[in-house]
């Protein structure tokens, strides 16, 4: 979404960049209040196009552990051509348990 727009020259509108310049990022709220979506502070990319200024986080070090160090069997990543096959794989097996359900 995010390089579609800005391929499209279009804001990016994402609320956590219009908290951050107001400083109402802290309390976690998903929320953005309409001041802070029209404040033209350089992060609010309601306001401007383009990126942010500059970062609005940081990841913490237990996200940049896992990203080191990921666990067997999660996370991992998939090309079109596997994905297929799984899909392919899961069908059966998805049908069986729906009609096993109904019983």
């Amino acid at each position: 979404m995010i390089q579609n727009r800005l391929d499209k020259d279009m804001l990016l509108q994402m609320d956590s960049t219009a908290q951050y310049g107001m400083g109402q990022h802290e309390d976690g709220s998903v929320w953005s209040t309409d001041e802070a979506l029209a404040d033209d502070n350089p992060w609010n990319t309601y306001v401007h196009k383009g990126l942010p200024a500059g970062p609005i986080s940081n990841p913490g070090r237990d996200a940049i552990g896992a990203a080191l160090n990921p666990e067997p069997g999660i996370g991992s990543t998939l090309s079109r051509s596997t994905l297929i096959r799984v899909n392919r794989c899961s069908r059966p097996t998805s049908r069986i348990t729906k009609r096993r359900s109904r019983s």
